[in-house]
């Protein structure tokens, strides 16, 4: 199995049930053992849970089911005639069967920026790394109006900080149609995020509405000087 989150260690563990004795091996790009990934945007930025608590199996239990571990290295290669997938620690992992459940990553923002103030929300580090950008800044630019966005949006305003939320689409979770899109809109909106929806980035000019908290008159244009100048972490989630 490449990639070492839930998807590949249950595909793992559903193996060993069904009665597979040969090798199984769990490949992974981080160093961390597997682990939980929804709460990264939620218990972990808030600094509420310690890493040990979202690790779904400890290494002793993954030595009994006859799990090898393999992380910390990345697959780059892959050698179907030879069946063999080369690692960026320079090995080599050979396999009768492969699976690859990897994930996705988030798109990097087309303008240029600082790489020390633009953070993405994917693994456990990148949460620790952006729950420590947060604490002591005043405000936070978040692209992207899915689960991870409004989440990490949500957080970042219990923490004192000011909002905004960018996404090209008209409404924040768009996937799950307009009656919860509009339900989350209001929410956020009653919390004190600014949402720039139909916009993108960067926001030099934004197009379309954007839904901005505590107006009376509801919808309305921001201008460009509405944004916030000292974000020290505007935030791609994927």
């Amino acid at each position: 199995m490449v990639g070492a989150s839930a998807a590949g260690l249950g595909v793992a563990e559903a193996l060993r049930r069904d009665g597979h004795t040969g090798p199984v091996v769990l490949v992974g790009d981080e160093a961390h053992l597997p682990y939980d990934r929804p709460p990264l945007s939620k218990q972990v930025l808030k600094g509420e849970w310690a890493v040990e608590r979202v690790r779904l199996r400890e290494r002793d239990a993954l030595d009994a089911a006859g799990v090898e571990l393999v992380l910390g290295a990345r697959a780059v290669g892959l050698d179907t005639g030879a069946a063999r997938v080369a690692l960026s620690d320079g090995s080599t992992v050979g396999y009768d069967g492969l699976v690859v459940a990897t994930g996705v990553r988030p798109r990097p923002l087309p303008a240029p920026h600082a790489a020390a103030e633009v953070h993405t929300v994917r693994t456990l580090d990148d949460a620790l790394a952006l729950g420590a950008a947060l604490r002591p800044a005043r405000s936070v630019v978040v692209v992207g109006a899915g689960f991870l966005g409004v989440e990490t949006a949500a957080v970042a305003r219990e923490m004192g900080l000011s909002v905004h939320v960018v996404d090209v689409a008209a409404a924040p979770m768009a996937q799950l149609g307009p009656v919860v899109a509009a339900r989350v809109a209001r929410l956020h909106e009653r919390h004190g995020v600014v949402l720039h929806l139909a916009s993108g980035w960067p926001p030099s000019s934004p197009r379309g509405p954007a839904r901005g908290s505590g107006s009376p008159t509801g919808p309305r244009s921001t201008p460009t000087s509405s944004w916030p100048r000292s974000a020290p972490c505007p935030t791609r989630s994927g």
